[in-house]
């Protein structure tokens, strides 16, 4: 998804919050794109893989926000996905792929009540069943006063 906002135009801040693992397989991989990784927070393409990179960056960070999530956020346990997803409440946009269940928790009732959150519910709201993933959603969610 970096690669393909990087190649439509974006030129934003675009942060990448991963398993300590995987941000290294990233770095290798947007590198040898030529993409324009960075060190320094509120700049270029940022690699982390803790809550407080996530909060460095968001410091750091001014200016129209969106935060896409394809089948991540919604794959991890309660209590790791919250502190990330109370970070995110002033966003503007939201883009976020999720099964109906993962392991014992229904998503479908997580990202609802979550999206009901004072944060979250003057937000414009679309939760799409995708009819070619059976069993998978897209939660969009459009800040009231954001421009389309």
């Amino acid at each position: 998804m970096c690669c393909l906002a990087y190649r439509l135009g974006f030129t934003g801040s675009y942060l990448i919050l991963d398993l300590p693992e995987f941000s290294a397989l990233q770095r290798f991989y947007l590198k040898r794109l030529g993409l324009p990784l960075s060190q320094k927070a509120g700049a270029g393409i940022r690699l982390v893989s803790s809550v407080d990179g996530v909060v460095a960056e968001l410091e750091a960070s001014a200016g129209r926000s969106l935060f896409l999530a394809s089948w991540s956020i919604s794959e991890v346990p309660v209590d790791q996905r919250e502190p990330v997803l109370a970070l995110v409440e002033p966003f503007e946009a939201f883009l976020i792929g999720y099964a109906n269940r993962f392991c014992e928790i229904d998503n479908q009732v997580y990202f609802q009540r979550w999206r009901e959150g004072p944060g979250l519910a003057s937000k414009r709201w679309s939760n799409n069943a995708l009819a070619h993933l059976p069993g998978q959603h897209c939660l969009i969610g459009l800040d009231r006063s954001a421009k389309r």
